[in-house]
């Protein structure tokens, strides 16, 4: 009968007629990750074993240390494979859940100052404004401000409005917070993904990063899925009903480059950005320059016409690494 050899996780087994007649236990883990040498040399002493998967029942007694041993592999491997990207991910749908939470919060605030104060819920549209105007000015300053000579709101006590200040204080700090998360998401990236960064910025940057899963997909992803990363249900509905319209672009619509522009530009600006951002992921998962976003992003703007000093910024980065070193 042919001898058969069977490799797990606790060792190596030569089994012929039901029997283990050669074995090499592995102590740990470690052995086991680096077992080419020793299947190699249990080959070379049994030349005429075969590799089997079907020897469990054989194996019995070493059940319980298979599975002991397989758990603890399972965990390492778990443990190892959260890559930074993962954080990123992560901090991205935290913000997108502050952003949700600071916005109802912020919409029941303006129904309840606007019984106070109605025409400061009219003039400020933006809401990280209006609660900052809320707690740091008095209603007659707010007038004054707003040049109101008589609010139709109704005076409160200070008591009435302790409650408002404190909602508007809670808003606030979610504010905060979602600004400490977009300053952790650039140092992250600027870490592990810095072209992607000068390419696309944090927001968009990271959000694509959402979208494809990691780092590691976004550079195998061809320019023109990157394109319409976000976008997948209006792709899907094009597919589906050609009446709809094809979509150009997807998360990349709140780069500054198309958010500036014509809408009859949009889909160029979005095809060119998606390539250079393509680039620039490639460069970084495969460990090229980090200086080719700068590249990329000027290339961009020379064609575009967006002037930011990317110079500038360049050198400040150059600075801070040369301080770092």
């Amino acid at each position: 009968m042919t001898k058969e050899i069977f490799t797990t996780i606790c060792g190596l087994f030569i089994i012929e007629k039901d029997i283990v007649i050669d074995k090499v236990i592995f102590k740990n883990l470690a052995d086991y990750e680096n077992r080419e040498k020793a299947v190699s040399q249990l080959l070379n002493k049994h030349k005429d074993a075969k590799q089997t998967t079907n020897a469990f029942p054989r194996l019995k007694e070493y059940l319980p240390t298979f599975f002991q041993q397989n758990i603890t592999l399972t965990k390492n491997k778990i443990r190892e494979s959260v890559k930074r990207d993962d954080l990123i991910i992560q901090a991205v749908k935290n913000i997108e859940d502050i952003e949700k939470a600071a916005n109802s919060f912020a919409k029941r605030l303006r129904d309840w100052i606007s019984l106070y104060l109605p025409e400061l819920d009219e003039n400020i549209t933006k809401h990280e404004k209006f609660v900052d105007l809320f707690l740091e000015k008095s209603k007659k300053e707010l007038m004054k401000e707003l040049e109101i000579e008589k609010s139709m709101g109704t005076d409160l006590a200070e008591k009435d409005l302790k409650p408002m200040k404190n909602l508007a204080k809670k808003i606030q700090d979610l504010y905060k917070t979602k600004e400490s998360q977009e300053k952790y998401i650039e140092e992250v990236m600027q870490d592990i993904c810095p072209n992607t960064l000068q390419v696309a910025g944090p927001i968009v940057g990271a959000k694509l990063l959402v979208h494809a899963g990691s780092l590691k997909k976004l550079a195998v992803m061809p320019s023109s899925t990157v394109q319409l990363l976000g976008a997948e249900k209006a792709l899907f509905r094009h597919i589906k009903n050609k009446r709809a319209k094809c979509p150009r672009h997807g998360v990349i619509i709140n780069h500054p480059l198309i958010a500036c522009a014509k809408q009859k530009d949009h889909g160029k600006i979005a095809r060119h950005l998606a390539a250079a951002i393509s680039i620039s992921a490639k460069v970084d998962y495969f460990g090229g320059e980090p200086t080719k976003g700068y590249e990329l992003r000027e290339k961009l703007e020379k064609a575009f016409g967006k002037k930011e000093n990317i110079t500038e910024n360049k050198d400040k980065n150059k600075e801070e690494k040369q301080n770092d070193n």
